[in-house]
């Protein structure tokens, strides 16, 4: 921060982080905080992208309600893209 005094104006700087950078610092303090099953569904959406519901819970072994829940838990961090059937999941941040 640099801060410079005139006779009659104060001028203040600051040095903002990149959005991104940002954006990852939130990422890394919400992971913090995910469950084990969590942390599963982002490992498999980070392998295939594609996946699908019905697959990420037959291979967690939970129901696909509870990947629903779960996937809006975390909105913050994994969002589908595109079509129902053409589209893909992305994340904001990996570990």
């Amino acid at each position: 921060m640099d801060i410079a005094i005139g006779i009659d104006s104060v001028k203040v700087t600051f040095e903002l982080q990149r959005r991104e950078a940002a954006k990852r610092n939130v990422a890394k303090n919400v992971a913090k905080n995910l469950t084990e099953r969590q942390q599963l569904i982002i490992g498999i959406i980070s392998e295939n992208p594609h996946s699908t519901r019905a697959e990420i819970a037959s291979s967690i072994g939970v129901s696909p309600k509870t990947i629903e829940r779960d996937l809006a838990a975390l909105s913050d961090i994994v969002h589908y893209v595109g079509s129902k059937k053409g589209g893909h999941w992305e994340i904001v941040y990996e570990k």
